[in-house]
């Protein structure tokens, strides 16, 4: 399977700077969605959807963090 396609920041991540801005990349995501969701929630079905979407968004970037451990430490390999 292609990962590349899936998660370009992870793949990058092969030195310490680029390990450290895929993580900060990973986490301020998610942040910045879930103040979307809060923000948004209100809206009954708009919130809805809105809120699926964060938690599918904040799954993807759980993922995306873990192969870019995995990239770093050469655990997985391209």
């Amino acid at each position: 399977m292609d990962l590349k396609k899936f998660f370009p920041f992870s793949t990058k991540a092969v030195d310490t700077n680029s390990l450290i801005i895929s993580i900060i990349l990973y986490v301020i995501a998610p942040s910045i969605a879930g103040v979307v969701v809060s923000w948004l929630s209100w809206i009954p079905i708009v919130g809805w959807l809105i809120s699926i979407a964060a938690s599918l968004f904040g799954l993807y970037c759980l993922i995306g963090l873990i192969l870019a451990i995995l990239y770093y430490c050469k655990v997985i390999k391209d």
